[in-house]
């Protein structure tokens, strides 16, 4: 298990990761204790790994053949492959725009590995390029859920016996969610929820921020032993609370 802050560790990680091929987690972060997706200084990460380039002479490329789980920066994955890939969680730098294709490129140099979770600040820009969402997720974290994002993932296949994006998806993670987001966010979860029992694929939705500006009632976070009674939730709840009812955590 490695973990690095920046700026200041590129230097680091070419003198050391050749040296751990059997690396299973790799951490590439600010500062632990902040969120997942800050990326301030992207312009100074991007000098510090310019000037380690020039330092050494060449573009370094780590091949990790048993990593596992990563978090790194977007502008870092050209310099990676890791065949062995279940875990992702990517924080975009504003002064690269390519991120998705950058993504894509990754992926098909490390033989499309079995990607299960991906975490990503920006979804819009993978949205973009649909393939870059490897269809074998299952668990996805985002930073902010809007309109268009829960309209996407809500579209079903022409057979409507399926969704076109991230058909398998059982669990989605959402730092930030907007009060006037959460009919599409209903929609969401009541159409994955009611392809049946045989279909359904979603099983949980996380919050791990807040509902703005409203906080998510209490009988959905801890549901008593017995069926919650909709009568007593809020209407803008009450899609959520029935399917809370029917199992979803």
């Amino acid at each position: 298990v490695v973990t690095f802050k920046l700026p200041g560790c590129m230097y680091t990680l070419v003198h050391w990761l050749p040296l751990a091929p059997n690396t299973t987690l790799l951490d590439i972060t600010t500062d632990p204790l902040q969120n997942h997706f800050v990326f301030d200084w992207a312009e100074k990460k991007k000098q510090v790994w310019e000037a380690t380039r020039k330092r050494i002479g060449y573009d370094p490329h780590f091949h990790l053949p048993n990593l596992r789980t990563i978090r790194l920066f977007s502008f870092l994955l050209p310099y990676f492959t890791c065949p062995a890939l279940e875990n992702c969680l990517l924080d975009t730098a504003p002064s690269f725009s390519d991120h998705a294709g950058m993504f894509l490129e990754f992926l098909e140099r490390s033989g499309s590995p079995a990607l299960h979770a991906l975490g990503v600040r920006d979804l819009d820009t993978f949205l973009q390029t649909q393939s870059a969402l490897n269809q074998s997720i299952t668990h996805l974290l985002v930073i902010y859920g809007d309109e268009s994002f829960f309209n996407r993932f809500s579209e079903r296949t022409d057979d409507g016996h399926s969704f076109r994006i991230l058909p398998d998806l059982e669990h989605l993670e959402i730092t930030i969610c907007k009060d006037n987001c959460l009919p599409f966010l209903s929609l969401f979860i009541a159409s994955r929820w009611d392809m049946g029992v045989s279909r359904r694929t979603l099983k949980s939705v996380e919050f791990v921020g807040r509902v703005r500006p409203s906080p998510i009632p209490e009988v959905l976070l801890s549901p008593p032993n017995n069926i919650i009674d909709i009568a007593h939730v809020e209407d803008k709840w009450q899609v959520i609370a029935r399917c809370v009812n029917e199992g979803l955590m």
